[in-house]
């Protein structure tokens, strides 16, 4: 009889456990299939090769909701007519440096191989460490500042899918005769 009832027991947390799983499975697909996305600002790439300057962008699976930059207008957009979002996602600062030392490290090595006295009058110039790191430190700067004018562009909408927002893989659950069948596709 304590063995009959142990199975019994053993049965029902079975059930219990794989109807909770299912549950919180379930609604967490749910979740994912109403999700919102939202951003401060962005460029809306539409099918008639118009583009649209954004803020207060908010996406669901049917339309966009946006206020245009141009005309200060809050609009809506269905979401068959998006080609491709695109949000600005930091700047060029980092390259512009890199591009402005560098440049300015060239134009330094070039000042030091002219000759020191193009004029003949016998003047020679040393020029130091100080030199070099002077002009290459001044053109990290002026570079770090255009660089940090231009925003880079992130895409995050395309082809009708979000980019990079969810992983590529779906999971799907089967229950059939205390068996539990999970399924994992992978897209590639």
């Amino acid at each position: 009889m304590f063995q009959h009832a142990g199975s019994i027991k053993n049965h029902l947390m079975k059930h219990i456990i794989l109807n909770t799983l299912f549950l919180i499975l379930t609604s967490i697909g749910f979740a994912q299939s109403i999700e919102k996305h939202s951003y401060k600002k962005a460029k809306i790439y539409l099918d008639n090769h118009r583009i649209l300057k954004v803020n207060n962008l908010e996406i669901n699976s049917v339309e966009a909701t946006f206020l245009n930059s141009i005309n200060r207008k809050q609009e809506k957009i269905v979401i068959n007519a998006i080609k491709l979002i695109r949000i600005p996602e930091g700047s060029y600062m980092w390259q512009g440096a890199l591009y402005g030392a560098g440049t300015m490290a060239l134009t330094a090595l070039l000042i030091d191989i002219q000759p020191d006295d193009p004029l003949g009058l016998g003047i020679e110039q040393k020029r130091g460490a100080g030199f070099y790191l002077g002009f290459t430190a001044g053109g990290a700067v002026i570079g770090a500042l255009v660089g940090s004018l231009f925003p880079k562009w992130k895409t995050v909408y395309s082809g009708g899918k979000f980019v990079g927002q969810n992983l590529p893989v779906n999971l799907g659950i089967s229950t059939q005769r205390d068996q539990v069948n999970i399924k994992i596709t992978i897209s590639i």
